[in-house]
């Protein structure tokens, strides 16, 4: 059939409906029905041709599929073009609805008008064609390869029950690929579903043979669903959902999901979705192999991001266990194959049809919700807490783990079945895909061929894709056809596919049959180790509580005995990756759309904050109380690794690091000070002048000012090297680290401030703001006597209190674009720490400006008569950071709150980390770090064990 034969019919199909004024439905269902009909006689005339035997296409073909297709392409077109009608006047009705009406009814259902609609948009046209004619062959094929595999199916699948006819043809609501092919669902009047799929993945093989050997050794059965392969598409049996029958059935099935997780951790698979595994009973059967082997990016990773490449290779990223990504990411929903549910909203906006069935139709966005599907775990109608059975999980990932490491040659072996095996290739997110599709049907781009292509080619031309044209190449005709773009690629070669598997690029030098031997002999018992830990966080993350909700029973208390089973806690969630000590922090954050928590998980770096050198910190502490505690393990080899580093990079004359005392290389200088006092070992000082001056050839780059990370921090680590040594050098490059400040600096009409490298906003607080440069500033005037830093120090107090407005809730909160006020009592933000930096600055001012900067901090404590119980315990967010503050900043106005919430978070902490309590999980518990993890909560049950510690938060020694 051609294109103007196509259009005829169309056309033809108007007229037989010319009369048509009732029920025009909500978005031009009539003339899509037109559509839908003439390809509904198409496929007849086809199945009649060519004599496929069955009932009636009418009876049995559910054309929602293309109905959707034809939505999707025609919306943008069709209501833009109705909204140029009602402008115009021409469409009659007292309202929206007769308005609409009219415009299906007298507009687009008349063949005259169509006829000159479609010469105005011939791209759409060509679209609606394109789609009609692709899902004719479509649907053509599966019904020739059904009456050719009957007899197969039938003593594949039914041998008891065999089936004669198909009752129904139907989307699954798969993406549309390779020529808007999708997975279609089979009814069958013997009562059974079956499901043809256009791509075969014999890699599947190799999972079934393992995951059999795996069960065999354990003794847990696998169930294997049964597939009927050819050679270009392949036939499922239906993965039907059952809840489970009893407790027993419930282990069993998280069992043989670690089993799974085993597996696919073995292939690095990926995109293991809700949508992709359907709980059987006490069988968890996964019905999209396409991705179950991911070849991992071939450049190698810059050196401060190369461990990072260990989560991307670990358990986490699959899509089985739920994982949310890096912060500031769109994943705030749970898609994960073991927990993903519905009526959760993401932080991601999809386009909708506002206003249906009326003249006023348009596209609007909303938030996403997720749909529930059949993934999830019940038992007597309730859903399973896949958290309370991590035991069964750990069983069936170690079993697997263990035959793998024990039976590298007979898995080794069973790899070669995939030789063959093509899989798929995800160069982007789905969900970015359907955005830039959707919009590419714009009314703009329906005329005129190149403008479409332009678009897309914009759209998709990113700067992460600038040396990869290619790929952009073929996603661009992937979706002029309507498609969700699709490669694939071969494990014998590494070559990149295109949906019609063309050899497009060698994209990989590493084979994937190379890459899969790589992964059997590198498996470890180290990092099986790692691996458990890491499905513990995952599951862990939905029990995060508030700490100020706790009602702790009352224990004895025994600090020293805590202590150490925190450092112990921290030493055994250790990664050893790159010959480096590591540890993954697990940071709790709430979704903005809706009242969840979810995490989010980052590798340490280097830094104080959450870094190595922080650990470091906290090792030292705790071997002070305890010498022969078992961290001392990993405390030698982390001091090696950053005396290596300062070494390096003292000598390569590397620019733009950033230079705060948290976030920077100041924070190895102030991280060594730290350790030199808590040591008393000379070399650290060694090391901290020598790092000073790495500090200094990196000050004039830059950008953030503040203490956490910018120049403001650097004068306090340069001014504690003044206070050991002596050295006016030092002064010298606290004064150069000053002077930017100063020329940075941006006057208000009240005050100044400096630009937040986040946003621009000159924010208040100690962390990030006005509080930390101004006790930056003062500090340093006292030491050199210059007026000017004190003048500045001054100004910054001057504009930091006019963001204080109690009647409102609080300290303006810059970093959100829209007015809000918070009443955050915390070291990073808010009053704690804002006020906690004009204490420290106090004693540096003299005269009419210390009456007015203790004017401030008398109001500021009388509106704050008490300190509420934080729901966090650590240094940066939490109740011990309160604690050292009133302690550091000699505030006793607050000191029976204070205590009072100390000593609720000792009781809380105690119950978890010695009585083992597993109902509650704590923010910082899978947190290492020092300034939001548990090494920081350690440290502040250290410091006030009186061992001569230095308050870290004060930024002297």
């Amino acid at each position: 059939m051609s294109k103007e034969e196509f259009e005829n019919i169309v056309y033809q199909s108007l007229k037989q409906n010319n009369g048509f004024s009732e029920n025009p439905g909500n978005i031009f269902n009539p003339f899509f029905d037109c559509i839908v009909s003439a390809v509904q006689k198409e496929i007849q005339h086809e199945i009649a041709a060519r004599k496929i035997p069955g009932r009636p296409v009418r009876e049995v073909l559910d054309l929602s599929v293309l109905e959707q297709i034809l939505i999707k392409i025609s919306k943008r077109v069709l209501i833009y073009d109705m909204n140029v009608r009602r402008e115009a006047g021409e469409l009659t009705g007292d309202s929206e609805e007769k308005e609409y009406a009219d415009y299906v009814c007298h507009h687009l259902m008349q063949p005259e008008y169509v006829q000159k609609l479609f010469p105005k948009y011939p791209i759409w046209r060509d679209a609606i064609f394109k789609s009609s004619k692709f899902y004719i062959r479509n649907v053509i094929e599966v019904l020739q390869h059904l009456a050719l595999d009957r007899m197969d199916l039938n003593a594949e699948f039914f041998a008891d029950k065999p089936f004669e006819e198909v009752v129904r043809i139907s989307g699954s609501g798969s993406d549309t690929h390779c020529e808007n092919r999708v997975v279609y669902r089979v009814e069958l009047d013997n009562g059974q579903v079956i499901y043809h799929k256009s791509r075969v993945n014999t890699g599947i093989h190799f999972f079934n043979a393992l995951y059999v050997r795996i069960g065999n050794s354990c003794g847990v059965s696998a169930y294997i669903n049964p597939a009927l392969e050819r050679d270009t598409y392949v036939w499922e049996k239906e993965a039907t959902y059952r809840e489970c029958r009893s407790e027993q059935q419930v282990k069993n099935y998280f069992t043989r999901l670690g089993m799974i997780l085993c597996i696919c951790h073995l292939c690095h698979s990926g995109d293991m979705h809700y949508e992709n595994m359907v709980a059987c009973g006490e069988y968890p059967v996964i019905i999209d192999y396409e991705t179950l082997i991911q070849l991992p990016p071939e450049q190698a990773p810059a050196e401060e991001k190369e461990t990072n490449t260990f989560i991307g290779m670990s358990v986490l990223p699959i899509g089985i266990l739920p994982f949310y990504g890096a912060r500031n990411k769109n994943f705030n929903a749970d898609f994960s194959g073991l927990c993903g549910g519905g009526k959760q909203m993401m932080n991601l906006q999809i386009p909708v049809i506002s206003n249906p069935g009326r003249s006023t139709m348009r596209i609007a966005y909303k938030y996403g919700e997720t749909q529930e599907k059949n993934n999830r775990v019940r038992l007597a109608g309730q859903v399973v807490d896949p958290g309370k059975y991590l035991d069964d999980i750990y069983k069936g990932f170690e079993a697997g783990y263990r035959y793998i490491y024990e039976h590298k040659a007979q898995v080794s072996q069973l790899a070669e079945m995939m030789q063959q095996s093509l899989y798929r290739q995800l160069f982007r997110n789905t969900q970015e895909y359907h955005m830039i599709l959707d919009l590419s049907y714009h009314p703009q781009f329906m005329q005129q061929e190149g403008a479409r292509r332009d678009f897309l080619q914009n759209a998709l031309m990113i700067p992460e894709f600038k040396d990869k044209s290619w790929i952009v190449e073929q996603e661009i005709e992937d979706m002029l056809n309507g498609d969700i773009p699709y490669f694939q690629f071969h494990m014998a070669s590494g070559t990149i596919l295109n949906s019609r598997r063309k050899p497009l690029k060698t994209f990989y030098h590493r084979t994937g049959t190379e890459f899969i031997e790589h992964q059997i002999q590198n498996r470890t018992l180290e990092d099986l180790r790692v691996q458990k830990h890491l499905i513990e966080t995952a599951l862990s993350y939905s029990r995060a509580a508030f700490l100020r909700d706790r009602i702790p029973q009352n224990t004895d208390i025994s600090i020293e005995h805590l202590c150490s089973k925190i450092a112990d806690v921290i030493y055994e969630h250790r990664i050893e990756t790159s010959g480096k000590i590591r540890w993954i922090n697990t940071r709790i954050m709430s979704v903005n759309v809706d009242k969840r928590y979810t995490y989010y998980m980052e590798m340490s770096d280097r830094y104080l904050y959450e870094g190595i050198i922080g650990m470091a910190v906290f090792s030292a502490a705790i071997l002070k109380l305890n010498p022969d505690h078992q961290i001392s393990k990993v405390y030698e080899p982390m001091i090696k690794e950053l005396f290596e580093y300062t070494d390096k990079i003292a000598n390569s004359n590397e620019k733009d690091l950033p230079t705060g005392i948290f976030f920077g290389e100041s924070s190895i200088v102030y991280g060594y000070q730290l350790l030199y006092r808590i040591t008393k070992d000379l070399v650290f000082l060694e090391y901290a002048a020598k790092h000073c001056r790495i500090v200094v050839q990196n000050l004039k780059s830059d950008n953030q000012f503040d203490i956490v990370g910018g120049n403001a921090g650097a004068i306090m680590a340069f001014l504690n090297m003044y206070d050991i040594q002596q050295e006016k050098a030092y002064l010298d490059m606290a004064e150069i680290a000053a002077e930017m400040l100063l020329e940075n600096a941006v006057r208000t009409e009240t005050g100044m401030g400096w630009k937040s490298i986040s946003n621009g906003a000159l924010l208040g607080g100690f962390a990030h703001g006005c509080a930390g440069i101004m006790y930056a500033l003062s500090r340093l005037a006292e030491y050199t006597g210059k007026s000017t830093y004190l003048d500045a120090a001054f100004q910054a107090f001057l504009y930091e209190k006019t963001l204080y407005c109690p009647e409102k809730g609080g300290w303006r909160d810059l970093r959100n674009n829209k007015e809000s006020y918070m009443s955050d009592f915390k070291w990073c933000h808010g009053t704690a720490g804002i006020l906690f930096g004009w204490k420290l600055s106090l004693r540096y001012f003299r005269g009419a400006k210390k009456v007015a900067v203790e004017r401030e901090i008398q109001r500021l404590m009388s509106d704050h008569p008490n300190v509420l119980c934080r729901e966090e315990v650590g240094l940066c967010h939490g109740n011990l950071g309160n604690v050292l503050i009133g302690n550091l900043a000699g505030i006793d106005l607050w000191k029976d709150s204070l205590q009072k919430n100390a000593l609720k978070s000792i009781q809380v902490l105690q119950e978890i980390f010695l009585k083992k309590d597993t109902m509650t999980v704590l923010h910082e518990q899978y947190d290492y770090s020092l300034m939001t993890g548990l090494s920081g909560v350690g440290y502040g049950l250290l410091y006030s064990l009186s061992l001569d510690l230095p308050g870290i938060l004060n930024l002297q020694l």
